[in-house]
């Protein structure tokens, strides 16, 4: 198992020294670098709402979103990332996206961003729909 999907973190969501408040399925034995989850579901769920925070921070283009997730520059190939996970959704780097209202593209953005990061997704589009459906509930 790759070290995302050992703490239940398939995006490889870090842990920032700034924040140690814990969020909704967080394990407290964190390591210094990366968050764990109680399931994968909750680490699946909290990778939906970083992208929808981020979406609301402004970032709407896959350039944007992944320059941002990749950061910092010196451990990952930044231009190489975008370039995979635009290859991965079929979508232009500078295309601008509504994650909330779009959840195909939601869908392959986090299945793009899980292979990235783990080098595989092993997580089902039916499990990852459903932590997309819990932070953006259907009407």
């Amino acid at each position: 198992m790759t070290p995302g999907e050992e703490n239940n973190n398939p995006g490889s969501i870090r842990e920032m020294p700034s924040e140690r408040t814990l969020w909704l399925g967080e394990r407290a034995d964190a390591d210094d670098r990366m968050k764990k989850f109680e399931t994968a579901s909750d680490g699946l769920q909290r990778l939906a709402m970083l992208l929808l925070d981020y979406q609301r921070r402004g970032l709407y283009t896959i350039e944007r979103i992944i320059g941002r997730w990749a950061a910092p520059p010196d451990e990952n190939d930044v231009e190489a990332y975008i370039a995979a996970v635009c290859n991965r959704t079929n979508r232009d780097r500078k295309e601008l996206l509504n994650l909330a209202q779009d959840r195909r593209t939601f869908l392959l953005l986090i299945v793009a961003i899980i292979q990235q990061e783990n080098g595989r997704c092993i997580y089902l589009n039916r499990s990852i729909a459903d932590a997309i459906d819990k932070v953006v509930p259907r009407c």
